[in-house]
C-alpha cells in the first residue's frame, strides 16, 4: 500500500488542492444539480499499482461531496485498457448511452 510520502513523491507538479489531477465544476447537472468533471488523473509508472490512484480518486470523491455535487464523471481512451481496469474495480461502470465529440477550430 502506498504511504502518504510515496504519494506526495507521485504527483505532478507543486503539491496541493487540485494539483493532483485536472478537474472541474460542470453545472447544471442531473436535477440542476453540479458534477465534477474529471479532466486528467496521471500517476506515474512507478506509483501504479500502489494505491496512489485510489487515494487521488477518494479525495476526487470528497472533493465532489463538499461541494454537493451529484455526480463524478470521466472518460478514457477506449484502448487505455489498464486505466479501464482500474476505474472498474473502484466500482465505476462505463456508460454507453453518451458518445464523447470534440471540434478542433481552425485557426
Amino acid at each position: 500500500m502506498v504511504t502518504a510520502a510515496r504519494l506526495r513523491a507521485a504527483r505532478l507538479g507543486r503539491p496541493g488542492p487540485g494539483r493532483d489531477a485536472a478537474y472541474s465544476f460542470l453545472r447544471p447537472a442531473a436535477g440542476l444539480t453540479a458534477s465534477l468533471y474529471l479532466k486528467e488523473l496521471y500517476v506515474a509508472q512507478a506509483y501504479r499499482r500502489t494505491g496512489a490512484g485510489k487515494l487521488l480518486m477518494e479525495g476526487l470523491y470528497r472533493i465532489a461531496a463538499d461541494h454537493s455535487c451529484s455526480r463524478v464523471e470521466w472518460t478514457t481512451d477506449t484502448g487505455n485498457s489498464g486505466a479501464q481496469r482500474f476505474y472498474e474495480s473502484l466500482g465505476a461502470t462505463p456508460l454507453t448511452t453518451k458518445i464523447f465529440y470534440r471540434l478542433t477550430p481552425q485557426v
